[in-house]
């Protein structure tokens, strides 16, 4: 396929182009003609960042004078404005494109610094790689409006008297609207110093339809050093990346559609831990639309608790004793996962001597571990590097336990220098602390390994309500094929919410089935506790019968005998009761009835209406002749229930005069009718309630209660195969439920 092509001036317009650009950008010749080449591609970060890589600078990389000096000459030959500032602002380079624009020398501009050249302060030269706009001031003093590129790095003194002294320069390009985008700079650079590939992939625009990958590449003509008459651009589409990206798209589609559907919550985070995808189940156990999560910080999605320790292994830009919680979580094996590791780390003991080191690292430093354990860890830094060292140990040495990760330089076994990324973190164990030095990409690595620890984690969610929400949580790490390092994160949430609701349920279960069980057990303590002491209390009142018959009814003591026999007769009566107890214990067979519901409530309310004065009652049903049902059992039992529950509940009302007692009765479609007691008292309190249906249990003052009562209430009921329960509110009142199955007949 025939490449398009397009020659640009001086001045970064277009001057011709041929039929196939047209066809590319989807404009005609008369509409491109005149337009800067600028508008016509895709100007991204990245072509500065492949840039900066041709020109060997890196941020955080370490320069020598002799290589800024390299730098400087390149640079001189660059088709793009470039600044050299120190720290302060100060000009120490400007090339021959940069002198142009401001109007200056090279010299005078070194004599210059920011704030002398800008008309409005900026923050971009502090950035690394962002773009900003800006406005300088030529030397006629006229403002020109252009756009800054900047990138931070670090410079390394070697002279004798500045031996291991660190500055900060900061490399700032400079672009007017018309200037040419970074792929073409980067493309014209290619052509006069790389020996690499001369053709560059980027993006053209098109009027109407997506960005198309293209190849291209660059022919220049050069007047004077960083000038140039003219451009040649030959694009060429690339049909593969085309027919990947369209891949891609449908991969990326395909992905959307799984996570739309999934049963489980599934959230995306970047390196530093925020939103930046959800799916509708994670949605909805968060409480926030889409819209709403993206950005937000996962601290702000987690509840927090005592476990707020796994955090840091969550984010995957957070190092934070990454070895410390593999260690944590594997002492025994550890040291063989470092020694397996395909990455190079480093331990030194608490005197700084080498320790520990695995072959990845052998290999990087040339080193022999026989020879190199015990070495101490200066003598295997560089002398430049030997300041950035003990600043690192200084800051371990005041509990910063590990360090982001920066340039170190080392000495390998042929004392060659060997510039690599080290992350420094300290190691407990036992009573030693270790300084563990990671480098190149092995914490990367390490940093994936924790966070694959931290699976299946129960937690819970911060709705945008307050509310919690019970999750489990499951993260996996995204990382780039090539350099292994993590872009991000996903993170998985199972919905706990119902199997926390039958949790809770069959605990509620198992404290019933304990409590009928434990009241079982009483019953039968009761029945046959009571047996003896009937007899007892047989011996005793015939005993009292016989003295009072030889005494007479005149003697003094006849009032103590007849104190003796009614104390005798209230202790037949709760013996009856304990009985009753132990009779359902023992299953006994009875004699049942079949009778009306209805009449058993109409006849109970007449009875307390007489005698519990003030207090109104009331009858409500739930819906028309929820009561008018029949019920097998003992009616004159389930009269007595209701009784004792309505006296409960006027003890509970007291001498409140708007003192109200409800017998409510609704009807289930299971075949079963519920009766319930419904109070405006004083209510039952938590602590109490528990234990309301306990034989003997009482809060009435001695001689007024036996404790009894709700255990006959209970024994009755069940004996008709119902159940009752309690509801109870302190101040509001108390409800209590009896259920029972209505006859068949």
């Amino acid at each position: 396929m025939q490449s398009g092509q397009i020659v640009v001036n001086a001045q970064g317009l277009i001057q011709d182009c041929n039929a196939v650009l047209e066809g590319l950008t989807g404009q005609t010749r008369d509409v491109l003609i005149g337009l800067p080449v600028d508008s016509l591609f895709s100007d991204t970060s990245d072509h500065l960042d492949l840039y900066l890589d041709h020109l060997t600078l890196r941020h955080h990389s370490q320069l020598t004078p002799s290589v800024e000096s390299f730098l400087y000459s390149e640079l001189d030959h660059a088709p793009v404005a470039c600044l050299v500032l120190d720290s302060e602002g100060q000009v120490l380079f400007a090339n021959p494109r940069a002198a142009h624009l401001l109007g200056y020398t090279a010299q005078r501009l070194q004599e210059l610094s920011l704030n002398d050249l800008s008309v409005k302060t900026t923050t971009t030269i502090q950035a690394t790689n962002q773009t900003e706009w800006a406005d300088f001031k030529t030397q006629s003093g006229e403002a020109i409006s252009v756009k800054l590129d900047a990138l931070t790095y670090q410079v390394s003194v070697e002279d004798a008297g500045n031996q291991g002294q660190f500055l900060f320069h900061s490399l700032v390009f400079l672009r007017q609207a018309s200037d040419l985008p970074w792929a073409v700079i980067r493309a014209c650079s290619f052509n006069q110093f790389s020996q690499e590939s001369d053709t560059i992939l980027t993006l053209l625009k098109h009027s109407q339809k997506a960005l198309t990958p293209v190849r291209l590449t660059a022919h220049f003509v050069i007047n004077q050093p960083g000038f140039f008459e003219q451009i040649t651009l030959d694009i060429s589409p690339v049909p593969s990346l085309i027919d990947k990206n369209e891949d891609l798209r449908h991969q990326h589609s395909l992905l959307e559609m799984t996570m739309e559907v999934m049963q489980d919550g599934v959230v995306q985070l970047d390196r530093t831990g925020h939103v930046l995808n959800a799916n509708p189940k994670a949605q909805e156990l968060l409480g926030r639309s889409k819209e709403h999560l993206l950005g937000l910080n996962l601290e702000d999605l987690l509840a927090k608790s005592n476990d707020d320790y796994q955090f840091p292994n969550w984010i995957p830009a957070n190092h934070v004793g990454v070895l410390q919680s593999l260690m944590d979580h594997d002492p025994e094996n550890f040291w063989l996962l470092l020694r397996q590791l395909p990455h190079p780390i480093l331990g030194f003991d608490g005197q700084k001597k080498l320790r520990f080191i695995n072959q990845s690292a052998c290999h990087l430093l040339g080193a022999d571990e026989e020879q190199w354990l015990e070495r101490a860890l200066h003598t295997l830094v560089a002398p430049q590097a030997q300041v950035q060292l003990e600043r690192h140990l200084k800051d371990l040495a005041q509990g910063n336990w590990d360090t982001a990760p920066t340039e170190l330089t080392w000495l390998r076994d042929n004392y060659t220098n060997l510039h690599c990324t080290s992350v420094f973190q300290a190691l407990t164990f036992g009573s030693q602390v270790w300084t563990m030095i990671c480098l190149n990409n092995s914490i990367e690595e390490l940093k994936s390994r924790a966070m694959r620890n931290t699976q299946n984690i129960e937690w819970s969610v911060v709705r945008s309500d307050g509310d919690l929400t019970p999750v489990v949580l499951t993260v996996a790490p995204l990382r780039q094929t090539n350099s292994g390092t993590i872009t991000g994160v996903v993170m998985t949430l199972k919905d706990m919410r119902e199997i926390k609701e039958k949790e809770a349920d069959h605990v509620r279960m198992v404290q019933k089935m304990e409590q009928s069980q434990r009241l079982d057990a009483l019953g039968q303590l009761a029945a046959g506790v009571a047996h003896d002491f009937n007899n007892l209390l047989g011996v005793v009142q015939n005993h009292a019968e016989l003295v009072e018959m030889k005494l007479g009814p005149d003697t003094k003591a006849a009032k103590n005998i007849s104190a003796i026999l009614q104390a005798t007769t209230r202790a037949r009566d709760i013996v009856i009761k304990l009985n009753g107890l132990g009779r359902e214990a023992r299953k006994t067979e009875e004699v049942v009835e079949v009778f009306d519901l209805a009449p058993v409530i109409e006849e109970t309310k007449g009875l307390l209406t007489a005698s519990l004065k003030g207090i109104e009652i009331a009858i409500e049903d739930a819906t028309p002749l929820a009561s008018a049902v029949k019920l097998q059992g003992d009616s004159g039992g389930l009269q007595q229930v209701l009784v004792n529950l309505c006296v409960n509940a006027s003890h509970a009302i007291g001498e409140r005069r708007d003192g109200r007692i409800i017998i409510y009765t609704s009807r289930f479609r299971d075949s079963r009718v519920r009766v319930a007691v419904i109070d405006n008292g004083s209510g039952i309190p938590k602590d109490t309630l528990a234990r309301i249906f306990e034989p003997f249990f009482t809060t009435k003052e001695v001689g007024k209660g036996t404790g009894l009562g709700l255990a006959m209430v209970r024994s009755i009921i069940s004996k008709m195969g119902g159940t009752v329960d309690c509801e109870s509110e302190v101040g509001v009142g108390t409800s209590f439920i009896v259920t029972l199955p209505i006859a068949n007949a």
